[in-house]
């Protein structure tokens, strides 16, 4: 997988929501950080889009207007709006809020199952699945912590590969030109389709991967 970019939130002069991946880059999806402090509610309404959200830091809560039911929001939670589909976001206290869109699945295709659900249980490798190809948002996301010295390697040649470190520090390394790139805190990768990486951990490192639907 050829490395296509990293970016931090340091490049957009903390801006939120801050753009991290665009329609633009290519994967075909939107990836973004925003931070809201405690009292701000936000209203929020796609048309065109499915909402992916992950609560990185702070609590709140989730509501829908249309049923009256209300969800807490803590870090790990993960909530997923199909388009059109109306909500509510109250901020208790600041929070740092990952949001995954997807402009490409709309129109005439079939709106996923609405959810808001937690971190489940890891897998033997420590990982923890935050959405899989079945929930029909066109894409894959898995949480991932990996102690220090461990190595990670990115091999599959069909999917693009998108990932954001939570914490930790990391070297990714391409094994055809042995190029490296640090990484760290509040950095994002874009891999696509090629040649394969290494993903080295300098410290106990926790990262949110994305994989685009094969």
């Amino acid at each position: 997988m050829t490395l296509v970019f990293t970016r931090t939130l340091a490049d957009f002069e903390g801006n939120s929501p801050a753009p991290l991946l665009t329609k633009q880059d290519g994967p075909g999806f939107c990836l973004t950080i925003a931070t809201a402090h405690a009292g701000e509610s936000w209203d929020l309404c796609f048309q065109n889009h499915w909402e992916v959200m992950l609560v990185l830091e702070g609590h709140g809560r989730f509501e829908d207007p249309a049923t009256g039911e209300i969800t807490a929001l803590v870090p790990g939670t993960v909530s997923c709006m199909g388009p059109g589909q109306k909500h509510r976001l109250t901020i208790e206290h600041d929070m740092k809020v990952m949001g995954l869109f997807n402009p490409a699945l709309k129109g005439a295709l079939a709106v996923p199952t609405s959810f808001v659900r937690s971190f489940e249980r890891p897998d033997t490798a420590g990982n923890i699945s935050l959405l899989s190809t079945g929930d029909g948002i066109g894409c894959s996301a898995s949480e991932v912590r990996s102690p220090k010295n461990t190595c990670l390697t990115e091999q599959r040649q069909d999917t693009w590969k998108i990932g954001y470190i939570v914490s930790g520090r990391g070297e990714l390394t391409d094994q055809t030109s042995r190029d490296a790139t640090l990484l760290g805190p509040d950095m994002l990768y874009c891999l696509e389709p090629g040649d394969d990486h290494h993903l080295l951990a300098h410290s106990d490192l926790h990262l949110i991967k994305i994989d685009t639907a094969a």
